[in-house]
């Protein structure tokens, strides 16, 4: 059931960050999410303890400790470990702080005009390497900035609040530690 915790964690750690911004009815979402996991778990628990028990163990390389995408900063650049396409090595790309912080501006600038993009549209009008604001998009969706809403086409959680928070994700995630490679 390990799993499922990670997941209920998840959901209340997010609903908190929501609940400290002001954004009461994703916390209340999330939060509800999370209740409905912890129900879930205990359900599945009185069917069957051994089914249970299976379901907790790890099967992949994308296991609780095994996550990925995973974000820190190592200086002054935002580092992203992704696992390979052949789903057993990783990669890590980096983005200078500089360009992180031009890619967060122009995002905020999108936020004020529209409630989604299409990110190879974004991509390609940010005018430095690709995977630089693919980077910032990916970081921004695993902090609940952002969401795909079908393949291409991302959108702002919360347009209002979205500058401000993404300014804050730097510090936020330079309290992260290094991963081991």
């Amino acid at each position: 059931m390990s799993n499922l915790n990670v997941v209920e964690q998840a959901l209340m750690t997010q609903s908190f960050q929501f609940a400290q911004v002001g954004n009461y009815e994703s916390a209340r979402k999330l939060m509800g999410l999370a209740e409905r996991t912890k129900l879930l778990k205990s359900e599945i628990e009185a069917v069957d303890p051994v089914v249970a028990a299976l379901m907790g163990a790890p099967r992949s390389v994308t296991g609780a400790d095994n996550t990925y995408p995973r974000f820190w900063v190592e200086r002054d650049v935002l580092r992203k470990m992704g696992l390979g396409r052949d789903g057993k090595s990783t990669y890590v790309h980096g983005i200078p702080k500089t360009d992180f912080n031009e890619v967060v501006r122009k995002l905020g600038e999108l936020a004020n005009e529209n409630e989604t993009f299409a990110v190879r549209e974004f991509v390609k009008d940010v005018g430095m390497p690709d995977y630089h604001p693919y980077i910032v998009i990916s970081v921004m969706e695993e902090l609940g900035l952002l969401e795909a809403t079908k393949r291409g086409t991302m959108r702002f959680i919360d347009r209002a609040a979205f500058a401000r928070r993404a300014t804050g994700a730097w510090q936020e995630l330079s309290q992260r530690p290094i991963p081991k490679r």
